[in-house]
């Protein structure tokens, strides 16, 4: 789903832990995109631990915050990524991740 610069990808766990599918894809992620990671830090989201990466990339280093969430079989990655003149997408980002909730 796409709003803006803000994504949801869902993916297949693969048996393996949260912290394990969040080195793979910020493994990737750097070697394929070029994302330079600023930070890495633990939060929660929809009342699952998360991890959220920091991160910049492209030539003119803009900057993304991708939160990644585990749940059954299932990684959850929301994103954003900054750009355009009236960048208000921090902010919905903040309220999306904010008041993010498993229906089941």
């Amino acid at each position: 789903m796409w709003v803006g610069r803000i994504e949801l990808a869902t993916l297949k766990a693969g048996g393996r832990s949260l912290a394990q599918n969040v080195n793979d894809l910020v493994d990737t992620k750097v070697r394929v995109n070029g994302w330079a990671i600023e930070s890495q830090q633990p939060q929660r989201l929809g009342g699952e631990p998360a991890i959220q990466v920091e991160y910049r990339f492209g030539g003119t280093s803009r900057y993304g915050t991708a939160v990644l969430t585990q749940r059954s079989d299932r990684l959850y990655v929301w994103g954003w990524t900054a750009g355009g003149f009236t960048c208000n997408e921090p902010q919905v980002f903040g309220a999306i991740i904010s008041t993010f909730q498993f229906l089941q």
